[in-house]
């Protein structure tokens, strides 16, 4: 499905299932075909045990549990019954030889398949939440026409912040933002982004969170870096100050949208905010692409509010096995939500003010 966002691509899930599938979990996929046996669906469907508000841990089925993977969806065909396709997997897990006690699809684009299927499912057992919102600068002129807001930085202070630090940035040689695609040294690019992204706090002296700390999470993103054709575009950016590569970026641009799906900078230059230059770079550069009409930036992070971008809705989808869970859950919820309201009206605590000793 050439159209299909990232998150429903075969190439996203594919390298999913190589790379991030550890040994305490089973992959297996539900195919879902109309009468002339056409693919309608295919639903992943990992076994994990993951943690839920109200019943700690469950045996459930999900769409893959990694922290890489911070956006959720799954192939469906433009053209079929979303009811008929969630009656039919239901039937198909219920079948399921796992013993799952709920599924779980983590965050979604409020359009996603995801959420087109939650919506036609029994609502006794499924459970729609907001999840965290997603950020998008929205760079096409056919969405100028749209009546969208086209991207620029609104915010003068931020404008002000990036045009200082690209003139002393200058002074320290020439910046330019280098492509591996168009040097023809995607592993020489790629060893740079890890270097690069593990020179901070993802590093050896901080959360050992990087790339470069992570064999597993490394190598489905250079699996993705392999796969490179014109409706599926993998690169990665590295912001040079002279012939010192200062920031990087991995970049994927499917069906009208670029991820910057990773992005570090060198630390011994984070006085210069370089990851926030290459992201303006990236951005201009995107809304000079005719193939480009929104630039995302997939997660809500505290420093994306300085740019402004359009905030797009998410959600969260939970199915239980049973109504009777689902109830169980509904009520343990409302508990625990009287229980913080009770705590927030709750006065503080009267202080016994300190003995005042008088002077002899």
């Amino acid at each position: 499905m050439r159209n299909a966002s990232l998150f429903a691509r075969y190439e996203w899930h594919y390298a999913i299932a190589t790379h991030l599938v550890d040994g305490d979990s089973n992959a297996w996929f539900c195919r879902i075909a109309n009468a002339a046996d056409q693919p309608l669906a295919i639903v992943p469907a990992y076994t994990a045990s993951i943690y839920l508000e109200s019943f700690g841990q469950l045996r459930c089925l999900s769409l893959g549990w990694d922290a890489q993977l911070v956006l959720f969806d799954f192939p469906l065909a433009p053209d079929a019954s979303a009811s008929a396709v969630g009656a039919t997997m239901m039937q198909a897990f219920h079948a399921h030889p796992y013993p799952w006690q709920a599924i779980c699809w983590g965050r979604a684009m409020a359009d996603s398949n995801i959420a087109r299927i939650a919506r036609t499912l029994d609502k006794r057992v499924t459970s729609v939440t907001v999840g965290a919102p997603s950020n998008t600068f929205y760079t096409g002129q056919a969405d100028a026409a749209k009546g969208l807001e086209v991207f620029r930085v609104k915010s003068k202070n931020l404008r002000y912040r990036l045009g200082l630090h690209n003139r002393r940035l200058q002074e320290l040689g020439h910046v330019a933002v280098r492509t591996a695609r168009e040097s023809g040294d995607i592993a020489g690019f790629y060893a740079e982004f890890l270097r690069i992204e593990a020179s901070g706090w993802k590093g050896e002296a901080g959360t050992r969170t990087a790339l470069a700390f992570l064999p597993a999470q490394a190598a489905f993103f250079r699996s993705l870096l392999d796969v490179h054709t014109p409706d599926f575009e993998t690169d990665i950016d590295l912001l040079c100050c002279g012939e010192t590569a200062i920031a990087a970026q991995l970049v994927i641009r499917v069906a009208g949208w670029e991820y910057p799906y990773k992005i570090g900078y060198e630390e011994s230059f984070a006085k210069h905010i370089p990851g926030q230059i290459l992201l303006e770079k990236a951005v201009e550069r995107a809304k000079s692409s005719p193939h480009i009409h929104r630039f995302s930036l997939i997660l809500d992070l505290d420093w994306h509010h300085r740019w402004r971008p359009t905030v797009e809705p998410t959600v969260e989808v939970t199915i239980f096995r049973s109504v009777r869970r689902r109830l169980l859950a509904g009520l343990r919820q409302r508990a625990s939500q009287q229980v913080r309201k009770l705590r927030a009206r709750k006065p503080p605590a009267e202080r016994t003010a300190p003995a005042l000793i008088a002077p002899q």
